[in-house]
């Protein structure tokens, strides 16, 4: 069915596809790593870890109601930052590291890393991020076992740590390290 001007839709944020709002479950739209996206796109999407809480669950209507506010369309924003992020092999990180640190524009460089247990891998992700040789602006680190009590224990030098409280119903505590 065609969509006028002025009725309300809903895209898929992936592949742009769009339907009426009243059609979202009929279509099997659902919110995939905090995006909204179509049956297609939400089946090849891999799953990947997304901070912002999903309001889906609270959907209890067969129609979607568009009524988010405009905190919710910066976290949207956040939430597709995240789904473009990669995984690179170890040689394919020093590359894009190489061209990063011979670019003349000036970027936010960021780092992302599940380490697995701070106390097992801590040291070895250290020496790692000195051989790299590049100061990101931003380093977060994916860890279960660590609260803000422990965050004295597990320092970046020359950067400072925020550590986040365990979220009801989360197995990750993910923590942020900025320059």
């Amino acid at each position: 069915r065609s969509i006028n001007i002025g009725q309300p839709l809903l895209e898929c944020e992936n592949c742009n596809n769009a339907i009426h709002t009243k059609c979202f479950k009929a279509a099997k739209y659902s919110c995939k790593n905090g995006l909204w996206m179509c049956c297609e796109c939400a089946s090849s999407a891999e799953e990947r870890y997304c901070p912002f809480p999903s309001d889906e669950e609270s959907i209890d209507s067969d129609r979607f109601y568009d009524n988010r506010n405009q905190e919710d369309a910066l976290i949207a924003s956040y939430a597709l930052v995240l789904e473009r992020c990669r995984r690179y092999s170890k040689l394919e990180f020093l590359n894009a590291i190489k061209q990063l640190n011979s670019s003349k524009k000036s970027m936010l460089s960021t780092l992302f890393y599940n380490i697995d247990g701070n106390a097992s891998n801590f040291d070895s992700f250290l020496i790692e991020l000195k051989s790299i040789g590049h100061s990101f602006d931003m380093i977060g680190l994916a860890e279960t076992n660590t609260d803000p009590a422990q965050q004295g224990l597990y320092q970046i030098p020359a950067y400072t740590g925020f550590y986040q409280e365990t979220l009801a119903k989360k197995k990750k505590v993910p923590t942020a390290t900025l320059r």
